[in-house]
């Protein structure tokens, strides 16, 4: 079979002197004349031929450990931008060699979730060692027989998009396990192959962190291109069931993506469609991480019949795990930018939280961990040791997402939250969250009456947290490592800003501005050590802290304490100047950006006062936007509600 692709194999011709080939045909992974002062190859395309100053500044070579080959892949801040042919690489551990310049990628990460796992430290997932004698690159130009809209770019740019899409994970936000993937990418069956709509969606996600100007250029081709197999996919009844997880997985990318380019109603809606696909499959109820045969279909009695097939083994069902709580995770990080209920019920979550890669098998070495877990009146000790560092990531997130809505939920008039409004989640967890995951104790939930309550839940998580994600000293020498500390502690502080926040003018709201402030102190930190780049799921978080510091300064000139305002008005300061800086790259940020400006400049008395004891109709209050979570009234646009 490979005889018959010999044409997008890499060139055998023995390789020019190291360091001799020029800049561009490097990049363009192109054999280079090595002719002075300008190639033949950068004349006929009219590009400027430049070449490296010396050896130093030539490519990677790669760690003769080839267990650890793809661990250093995964760490962003050591990411390889120029792919390897499976030749070079195997060549190039043979002779150590100094490392190269890294390739910086944007500034800010287009992942709107808060769920960054090779960010965290679980650098667990290595490359399978086999690979390595496989060149891997011409089986992207075989045409797909399911549809004819696989990306329009030759072997090498699409290996390239891979290489980048598994190497810059952080940027994309979406988890999978690498060696099933390329398992999957040389498969002989082409119903097992992934899917278009998949491949385009990941060269979408890292297409703009790519040294290539073509293929940049392709960002919204790639879209389109993404959104068109996806509907196509969903029209096919028959393949559909084989399909859900890598169109979930397409659905969760794309809507990331739009959600960065700040079109946001095609974000919900694309969000939307991720979650009703993870409905339909039953993904929100994979029992445990060893449950092979899947949801029993039913023809007549009333039960769900998920359009999945079963999962094949474990590694399968740690991929539907892992991509299941990424959309879970996006869910939410838009709910909580934008004041929206989550599309997927919190309560009704079967599915176990993600375990670390190698855990997972017939025999795992510790419990799995589950939604209710955290609502949990006592956490056993062992549990500090079992779980991994983005499992807790996950549980902050859920607890600041229902902070949120217990915040919004303050605004309303009583009489029309008590005659219109359903109970919300945070005041009647119940026994969704107090008993066991099984299905008898979830449908029998809604008769207890018990509640929780929030305040202390967040406390019992907090203490409940390992050492080293409640310090900052350790976490100083590993950037990975730092990253999981700033962002759990920024998650936290929100959550406790939102709790403490008493919503008004009126009042003095040191609890929330205490925590408000300290989460400018660590996006400082962040700013000033690098620890990790900004991704939207943090800009969401300064946001909603420079919401609540621009509300007391409007409380405070009211009242004349000018003074008061200086040191709240220096942490706005430095929170425009990083909005400033991401804006000029993520038209999400310079569109709320641009709102907060707004807000700010508006004088106190444009923000009408709240009465709670005025009634209003369900359709004034409809038209009224979210930015009532934070106090600002209807005539702040809805545009940077975030």
């Amino acid at each position: 079979m490979r005889s018959n692709h010999a044409q997008y194999r890499f060139d055998k011709r023995p390789p020019l002197t190291k360091g001799s080939a020029c800049s561009e045909c490097k990049a363009r992974k192109v054999r280079c004349p090595a002719e002075k002062p300008a190639c033949s190859n950068c004349v006929r395309h009219s590009k400027t031929c430049h070449y490296p100053p010396s050896r130093s500044n030539i490519g990677r070579t790669v760690d003769g450990d080839r267990s650890t080959q793809s661990l250093r892949a995964l760490d962003p801040p050591r990411a390889v931008t120029h792919p390897y042919s499976p030749r070079q690489r195997a060549s190039q551990s043979q002779t150590p060699g100094p490392d190269p310049p890294r390739q910086e990628l944007h500034q800010t990460t287009s992942n709107l979730a808060f769920f960054h796992q090779p960010s965290l430290g679980e650098r667990n997932q290595p490359m399978p060692s086999h690979l390595d004698e496989v060149d891997l690159s011409w089986l992207l130009s075989i045409p797909d027989p399911r549809a004819t809209d696989v990306p329009d770019m030759d072997a090498t740019a699409q290996e390239h998009c891979l290489w980048l899409y598994f190497s810059n994970q952080v940027s994309s936000g979406m988890e999978m396990n690498i060696a099933r993937f390329y398992e999957r990418l040389i498969s002989s069956d082409p119903l097992d192959r992934p899917h278009p709509a998949l491949l385009n969606a990941m060269f979408l996600s890292v297409c703009q962190a790519s040294p290539l100007e073509h293929i940049r250029a392709r960002e919204e081709s790639f879209f389109e291109k993404g959104d068109f197999a996806l509907k196509e996919a969903i029209k096919d009844s028959a393949s559909l069931p084989g399909n859900m997880l890598d169109l979930m997985r397409a659905a969760a990318l794309m809507a990331e993506w739009l959600w960065g380019q700040s079109r946001k109603a095609e974000a919900v809606l694309m969000t939307s469609t991720a979650c009703r696909i993870v409905l339909s499959a039953g993904f929100e109820h994979i029992s445990s991480s060893t449950d092979l045969g899947g949801p029993r279909r039913e023809l007549l009695l009333r039960t769900r019949n998920p359009i999945c097939l079963p999962a094949r083994d474990y590694i399968e069902i740690a991929d539907r795990i892992y991509a299941f709580w990424d959309v879970i995770m996006l869910d939410l990080a838009a709910s909580i930018a934008f004041g929206l209920p989550a599309n997927i019920d919190l309560a009704q979550i079967r599915t176990p939280l993600p375990r670390p890669w190698p855990e997972y098998g017939p025999d795992p070495p510790s419990p799995d961990v589950y939604v209710s877990d955290l609502f949990k009146a006592t956490i056993a000790q062992e549990d500090h040791y079992s779980r991994a560092h983005f499992v807790y990531i996950i549980q902050a997130t859920i607890l600041l997402y229902y902070s949120t809505f217990q915040n919004i939920s303050s605004r309303y008039p009583s009489s029309w939250h008590e005659h219109h409004l359903p109970p919300l989640p945070p005041r009647r967890f119940t026994s969704h969250f107090a008993s066991s995951p099984t299905p008898s104790s979830l449908t029998t939930a809604n008769s207890s009456s018990s509640t929780f309550d929030l305040n202390s839940v967040v406390e019992r998580f907090a203490s409940s947290l390992p050492k080293e994600l409640k310090s900052f000293e350790p976490a100083t020498s590993d950037p990975l490592k730092a990253a999981t500390v700033f962002m759990m502690q920024t998650i936290l502080s929100a959550t406790r800003m939102y709790l403490a926040d008493t919503n008004d003018y009126e009042s003095p709201n040191d609890a929330a501005l205490y925590q408000a402030r300290r989460i400018v102190d660590l996006m400082r930190i962040t700013n000033a050590n690098g620890a990790l780049p900004p991704s939207l799921s943090l800009f969401i978080l300064w946001t909603l802290a420079c919401k609540i510091l621009i509300r007391e300064v409007k409380r405070l000139t009211q009242l004349g304490e000018n003074i008061a305002t200086i040191p709240l008005d220096a942490d706005i300061d430095q929170l425009f100047q990083t909005f400033s800086v991401a804006a000029q790259k993520a038209p999400l940020v310079a569109s709320v950006f641009q709102v907060l400006q707004m807000i700010r400049a508006t004088p106190v008395s444009g923000f009408e006062q709240f009465s709670p004891g005025e009634e209003e109709s369900p359709t004034s209050r409809s038209e009224s936007t979210h930015v009532q979570a934070s106090g600002e009234e209807s005539q702040v646009p809805s545009e940077g509600n975030i």
